[in-house]
């Protein structure tokens, strides 16, 4: 079969995103800052998460499920609490940490995803859910329950789709794509700039209590997020162009780079934090949150790095899993 390069470059363009994000966290999320912030956390999980979901219909083998989700999260999640100052009995794995929540969400989406797919109109349902999830206080970062349940709308969409409906997304004029595009972007600078929406809402983890929001003004704001977020997607999915380009192998590289990425962003940051540049300027701000997304993607891109991460997660897979 001819790889759908698309969903490559769409990869691509979203782990640059993941990384700039991250590394413009380290900076700050108030005023500016706040607003990119908030603009990229619209749509790169939403969309990350439909992809895997598209990709997901086919019974997952249990060893390269465990290679996939549980093994590098229990790896990356340990070591980053351990770098990071916690004792070996401080170590709780019910309780994930920075990025490796959705390793193991996506663990739970995966194997779940065909008994819910049985259920009809799941997928209006599974926005019902999400939405009434920001209303449970306890709904948070226990088992990454809050954004299992909230993202899960984005997967099982993902999951329903058909290679057809995709094509037929694709054959809609780009005008449609591009006007769509704007005018989400558009709803999230207003809702940010008039202080609407609260920059820590796109993350899909805390309650609308703990976001200063009535439960009320809470299921607004997430649905507000879930249709803008599912328009960008579909436009994003329109736009993208089905050829291969130099840069379209990062896209097969993804998962290596997201769990790696954190580390090395972290470690760049610090030594610009320990420089003489004025962390308070914005414009060194967004310079120097290229300069850590460039050499993220450098360090934890390339293939060997790679190459190294699937053989030891296949390694540990093998000796792990009984294969059927």
């Amino acid at each position: 079969m001819k790889r759908d390069y698309a969903f490559d470059n769409m990869k691509v363009l979203l782990i640059i995103f993941v990384v700039f994000g991250h590394a413009l966290e380290e900076f700050g999320i108030k005023g500016n800052l706040g607003l990119i912030r908030a603009a990229i956390y619209l749509f790169h999980m939403p969309l990350f998460i439909f992809i895997s979901g598209y990709f997901s219909k086919s019974d997952a083998k249990p060893e390269k499920l465990f290679k996939t989700t549980l093994i590098p999260f229990i790896i990356f999640n340990t070591a980053w609490l351990l770098i990071h100052g916690s004792k070996i009995n401080e170590i709780n794995f019910f309780k994930p940490i920075y990025v490796f929540w959705y390793l193991i969400s996506l663990f739970f989406w995966r194997v779940t995803v065909k008994y819910f797919d049985r259920i009809k109109g799941i997928v209006i349902l599974a926005f019902i859910i999400g939405i009434y999830c920001g209303c449970v206080n306890e709904a948070e970062r226990f088992f990454s329950i809050s954004r299992t349940v909230s993202f899960f709308p984005y997967f099982i969409l993902g999951y329903k789709f058909k290679k057809e409906t995709i094509e037929k997304i694709r054959n809609i004029p780009k005008v449609f794509a591009v006007a769509s595009l704007m005018a989400s972007f558009a709803i999230t600078v207003y809702l940010n700039v008039s202080n609407i929406m609260p920059v820590k809402m796109y993350e899909l983890i805390q309650s609308y209590k703990a976001t200063d929001l009535t439960n009320m003004q809470g299921m607004i704001l997430r649905g507000t997020i879930y249709i803008t977020a599912i328009v960008l997607v579909f436009a994003i999915i329109n736009l993208m162009p089905d050829k291969e380009y130099r840069w379209t192998k990062y896209g097969q590289r993804t998962l290596c780079i997201y769990v790696l990425s954190s580390f090395v962003i972290v470690q760049i940051y610090r030594l610009i934090e320990n420089s003489n540049l004025n962390k308070e300027s914005f414009a060194i701000q967004i310079v120097g949150a290229l300069f850590i997304t460039a050499v993220t993607m450098v360090v934890t891109g390339n293939k060997y790095v790679n190459k190294g991460y699937s053989v030891i997660m296949d390694t540990l897979s093998s000796k792990l899993v009984n294969k059927i």
